[in-house]
């Protein structure tokens, strides 16, 4: 399965940068990505097995399930629904300590396309590469704006 694995250092604590990307009330404020991001089954907060439905800016939509959690520091989720061309998605946000006051924050996705898309996978690889990039620059925006 392809791996996408981006990372960039945040001039905030590993905690506070977590708590930012996990905030699904306030997703919006700074992810490109994401048009909403909500809890399903009447879950409040993120914990392995609270499933959560994200529609992208662009209409896409995918459900996940958090697969592990360890707050302030890591979150890995597993799609359960998601779009056509998708056979399966899984990625994991960690984050730790780097330096003083700052952490190193690291989306790592792995995706795999339907077996008829397969000649797509290298267009989609660079596609959430780009996506995955620009969403770390913004949480890392959000998360050092005094």
């Amino acid at each position: 399965m392809p791996v996408i694995d981006t990372r960039c250092s945040i001039a905030v604590p590993a905690a506070q940068a977590y708590a930012a990307s996990q905030s699904h009330q306030h997703r919006r404020s700074w992810d490109p990505f994401t048009r909403c991001a909500r809890y399903l089954h009447g879950a409040q907060r993120e914990a392995a097995g609270v499933q959560v439905r994200i529609t992208s800016w662009l209409g896409m939509q995918m459900e996940v399930a958090y697969v592990s959690v360890k707050p302030g520091e890591r979150a890995a989720i597993s799609m359960t629904r998601g779009p056509f061309f998708l056979q399966s998605f899984a990625g994991s946000w960690v984050f730790h300590p780097a330096g003083e006051h700052g952490c190193e924050a690291r989306f790592r996705y792995h995706i795999s396309a339907q077996p008829w898309l397969r000649w797509l996978e290298p267009l989609m690889l660079r596609y959430f590469h780009f996506e995955t990039t620009r969403r770390l620059r913004a949480l890392r925006r959000h998360c050092e704006r005094p």
